[in-house]
């Protein structure tokens, strides 16, 4: 029997519910992987074929899978649609009606109630690096005024919280926030960038398996001047797709955006 993935097609997903769907194929002991394509942001495909997670991102996308033990290999084009929240919906059933009853009265229009008076979206402050992202806090984190852990604090975002990132200022990342915008530190969250990023390397490093700078994880040498296109951020570390479904990593440290 020829390889092949089982699966013929993906269940729609709701936004903000969690998502798990196991991949089937006829391969035995197969690692899955993410060739081409990207998963919705909050979806990870696991090596045993578990697609999974709580999707950010309303959305249709499509994306390639591959399935291989080393000796057998085969690939499919999946795709999934993330459903918008669902709003809730409000029904009128009548009263049985007993013959010769009349109808019932009809029911009377709604009062209309007036829209709040929305203050204005304040404009996007001067950033250093416009980039827009969507991602969520890695810990609880503090939402400041300013690009300043002396300015005034805003708020309290929780660990997991959903952001929308339109730049970054420093150390600082530039969020939505009550109809403005405010900042987080940076270290402190993980996000998807809508596009990726170029960076320059300015001293000597390494690229990691994971982020962890334990030797073990080393993969290749950097130098300064040294360019790279990197994929999102979480914490102090930048991250590549490689391809694969995996990830390689980066200090952010030891790079500067290239404007």
């Amino acid at each position: 029997m020829a390889p092949a993935i089982n699966t013929v097609s993906l269940p729609d997903a709701d936004l903000g519910d969690s998502f798990d769907q196991q991949l089937q194929t006829n391969i035995s002991n197969a690692k899955w992987s993410v060739t081409s394509g990207r998963l919705p942001f909050g979806l990870y495909l696991s090596e045993g074929g578990k697609l999974s997670g709580t999707p950010r991102r309303a959305g249709y996308y499509t994306f390639t899978v591959q399935a291989t033990n080393g000796t057998e290999t085969a690939a499919k084009e999946l795709s999934i649609y993330i459903q918008p929240e669902r709003q809730q919906r409000r029904y009128y059933n009548p009263p049985p009606r007993y013959l010769p009853a009349p109808l019932p009265a009809p029911l009377p229009a709604p009062t209309p109630i007036p829209a709040p008076t929305a203050r204005p979206l304040q404009p996007v402050p001067a950033i250093t690096e416009p980039l827009p992202a969507i991602g969520e806090t890695n810990r609880s984190v503090n939402v400041r005024e300013k690009a300043s852990t002396k300015s005034r604090l805003l708020g309290t975002l929780p660990k997991g919280a959903a952001i929308t990132i339109v730049g970054f200022d420093g150390i600082h990342a530039v969020i939505e926030w009550q109809r403005g915008y405010a900042y987080v530190a940076a270290n402190f969250i993980t996000a998807e960038f809508e596009a990726s990023l170029e960076v320059r390397v300015n001293k000597k490093g390494w690229t990691y398996s994971r982020g962890s700078e334990l030797k073990k994880y080393r993969l290749t040498s950097l130098v300064a001047g040294d360019t790279l296109e990197v994929s999102g951020r979480d914490g102090k570390w930048y991250w590549i797709n490689n391809g694969d479904g995996g990830r390689i990593w980066i200090p952010a440290g030891i790079t500067v955006p290239i404007n």
